[in-house]
């Protein structure tokens, strides 16, 4: 299972054409809409979120540091609760079902969108898994991350309250 998870990760990297334009600290986000992960009905796009600081991002059911982020995420999300900050998520799996299986593991109230396509990781250039961006209000990328270690939850608090103190000066 180990190999399949790494294999698959190889070949979601090397798939993609990196373009560390497009995702790098300053840049404009790329926008898109994507269909919510458990309701494939409802469209989410970034530009949905506009006026928020938005904490992106990516995630697989096959990536074990995932499993460690994604509840240090919702503590950030609790913890911005009431100001102008959200969590969305964008799930990067082959198959969907796996990526619900997984969330019924790890419970978030964020919301997760599918990446049918696999152009997300192209156009944001994805380099490890998980990665997030940090982008604000006005669209633009304030911080890639990479990986997740115990106590980045403590890094990325610091810089989202921030990015979040920019637009009250």
């Amino acid at each position: 299972m180990q190999l399949i998870s790494i294999t698959a990760m190889i070949l979601l990297l090397a798939s993609s054409d990196v373009n560390a334009e497009t995702a790098a600290v300053g840049a404009l986000a790329p926008n898109f809409a994507r269909p919510l992960l458990d309701d494939e009905r409802i469209n989410l796009s970034l530009e949905d979120y506009r006026g928020q600081v938005v904490y992106l991002d990516f995630w697989a059911s096959w990536c074990g540091p995932c499993l460690i982020a994604m509840p240090k995420i919702e503590a950030l999300k609790q913890r911005f609760e009431g100001s102008d900050f959200s969590v969305l998520a964008i799930n990067v799996d082959r198959d969907p079902k796996r990526a619900r299986r997984f969330l019924n593991k790890v419970e978030v109230s964020y919301p997760s969108v599918y990446d049918a396509t696999a152009e997300l990781p192209k156009q944001y250039g994805l380099q490890a898994m998980p990665s997030s961006y940090v982008i604000d209000q006005r669209g633009y990328i304030t911080l890639v991350h990479e990986g997740f270690r115990k106590g980045d939850e403590d890094l990325l608090g610091a810089h989202i309250q921030e990015v979040l103190n920019r637009v009250r000066e």
